[in-house]
């Protein structure tokens, strides 16, 4: 049985649905038991991440037209599941977690038989280490001040998930190549719904390992990326500003790491300045043109480290819909935005 379709929607598409259909709502933490479908044809189930819903309707609300049979037969009533990500300002076709573990299992399959896929997944296991998990981290600055760092280095590991991958399958190394080749060429395109897709199926292979029975093998995985970063950091030294999963960012190293563009090794991203800022909401680290951090992206054109340009915001909830059982369902709004200028202080 296969799971329902899933479409990646933004916050505004997602609000939309909910306000639109409120005397079919049903709530469901354990939205799950619905991804394979649901019988009951006039229910919306969703959560805070999820909506179950008829791909009739979601057209209706988005005019997005997967099937011109939906629209010819407004009676149809096949179901799609939908996946909010505030990040997004649109809609997009992306698969989950366990159509990319089908998805890659397929690829390994012409290289290896079901039986040795299960014997290399299950002889590659470590308990999970605390110390080892996905390294996290960001520089604690003073608040009320922008701080410039001089002389700071990004490094990223290019490709990590795949080339750990790749290291379990080396003879299915071409056919996942291939993919990560065709991530990049729709990149180049400018297709960015493309460009993910195949990004997705490697990055999202390793976290469903953990519902497929091989969590130990996910945490193989995980540590040896993060003994990479703890071990390139060693080497390099200087005073840690950023860390997540697969990259670090460094101020004053006492020594160059070696870097390449090969699959499995340190780039290195960027070199110069970096400036960050500590808000009572957020934590944001400016490099060139980029900016990282918990800052909510709607505001982040407003902000320019640099120059000592930031944003404030209050936070607040805000009411969404109620739904068949008369509960309220709320989700946090920003709100009193304003722009300030503050110092910035030299490291």
């Amino acid at each position: 049985m296969r799971q329902l379709k899933l479409i990646t929607i933004s916050e505004e598409i997602y609000d939309k649905i909910l306000n639109s259909f409120p005397s079919q709502l049903q709530y469901e933490d354990n939205i799950y038991q619905y991804f394979y479908g649901s019988q009951d044809k006039n229910k919306i189930y969703f959560n805070n991440d999820y909506i179950v819903i008829k791909e009739c309707k979601f057209n209706y609300i988005y005019k997005l037209i997967f099937n011109k049979n939906f629209i010819n037969n407004p009676t149809e009533w096949k179901q799609i599941k939908l996946k909010l990500d505030k990040s997004i300002n649109d809609a997009v076709c992306l698969p989950d977690g366990n159509q990319c573990y089908i998805y890659i299992n397929k690829v390994l399959k012409k290289y290896y038989t079901d039986e040795q896929i299960e014997t290399i997944l299950n002889s590659h296991e470590e308990d999970e280490d605390e110390n080892l998990k996905q390294f996290h981290f960001t520089y604690a600055a003073m608040e009320g001040v922008v701080h410039k760092f001089t002389n700071c280095f990004k490094y990223d590991i290019t490709k990590a998930h795949a080339f750990e991958i790749i290291s379990l399958f080396p003879l299915a190394k071409d056919g996942l190549i291939k993919l990560l080749k065709e991530a990049e060429n729709a990149k180049k395109q400018g297709n960015l719904g493309e460009y993910q897709r195949f990004k997705n199926y490697i990055n999202l292979y390793v976290g469903a390992l953990c519902r497929h029975g091989h969590r130990k093998t996910y945490n193989y995985i995980v540590h040896r990326v993060t003994r990479k970063i703890f071990t390139s950091y060693g080497l390099s030294g200087g005073i840690l500003l950023y860390a997540n999963t697969d990259s670090y960012t460094v101020c004053k190293p006492k020594s160059m790491i070696n870097t390449s563009r090969e699959i499995g090794d340190f780039k290195l991203e960027y070199h110069g300045d970096i400036y960050i800022y500590q808000d009572n909401n957020y934590w944001l680290m400016e490099y060139g043109d980029e900016l990282v951090g918990s800052c909510k992206k709607y505001v982040r054109d407003n902000i320019k480290l640099s120059e000592g340009q930031v944003v404030h915001y209050k936070i607040n909830r805000e009411f969404i819909c109620t739904d068949l059982n008369n509960q309220k369902h709320y989700r946090e709004e920003i709100k009193d935005i304003c722009i300030e200028k503050v110092n910035v202080v030299e490291h």
